[in-house]
């Protein structure tokens, strides 16, 4: 199975960047595929895409 996953860093703070709103978007922006936040360590709960 392969996932998309995403780790946010501040590289200004140098940590990481906690309650990021990320969108993802099919290539055309033509349908939003899944809206998430970054939790305290900059990543998503979950993978962002499995299958």
């Amino acid at each position: 199975m392969s996932t998309l996953s995403t780790h946010v860093l501040d590289t200004s703070r140098g940590r990481p960047a906690a309650g990021m709103k990320i969108d993802l978007y099919w290539c055309d922006r033509s349908a939003l595929l899944k809206s998430v936040t970054t939790n305290s360590d900059g990543r998503t709960d979950g993978p962002l895409l499995s299958g």
